[in-house]
């Protein structure tokens, strides 16, 4: 139930450059590569402990692939996902919807306010904002990692 984000950018001649590289110098780009995607999950982690009131577990689950290259070396795939529960409704917000009993006849929740349990057959959820956090991140950083790839790949090496 986990949202699920991939992101692919092209980088113009990149397939030519990586059937040049051989070696350490293909670990080292992809050692480069690696550290970009951790550049990336790590900004996501800084996002949702500002913006979320309580995240709680929502932060241990993020989880990155290693980038590799795709369509003959003409682009990077990177997969982002994280697999909490309601990453989905987290991200995106939801919309006002009525929450029902799923097994017995009625809900029931410990209500501060009055002192007591209250039962109900349906309670109205206002809904929840959306916090963006895939979103703004991948928008933010995105520019800055295909900037040094291209600057790596015309042999100016900048990462690091």
């Amino acid at each position: 139930m986990g949202k699920q984000v991939s992101f692919r950018w092209r980088v113009e001649g990149i397939s030519e450059a990586v059937n040049q590289i051989t070696g350490d110098i293909k670990r080292t780009v992809e050692e480069d590569m690696e550290n970009e995607a951790r550049l990336l999950k790590k900004d996501m982690i800084d996002k949702a402990a500002r913006r979320m009131p309580s995240p709680g577990s929502y932060l241990n689950k993020f989880h990155i692939s290693s980038p590799r290259l795709v369509y003959g070396g003409r682009q990077i795939l990177i997969t982002v996902s994280n697999t909490h529960q309601w990453a989905g409704a987290i991200e995106g917000g939801t919309h006002g919807h009525t929450i029902l009993p799923r097994m017995k006849g009625h809900l029931s929740y410990y209500s501060p306010a009055y002192g007591r349990f209250i039962y109900s057959k349906g309670v109205w959820h206002p809904g929840a904002k959306a916090f963006h956090i895939f979103r703004d991140s991948i928008r933010d950083l995105k520019p800055g990692m295909v900037r040094r790839l291209q600057a790596y790949m015309r042999g100016r090496r900048t990462f690091r």
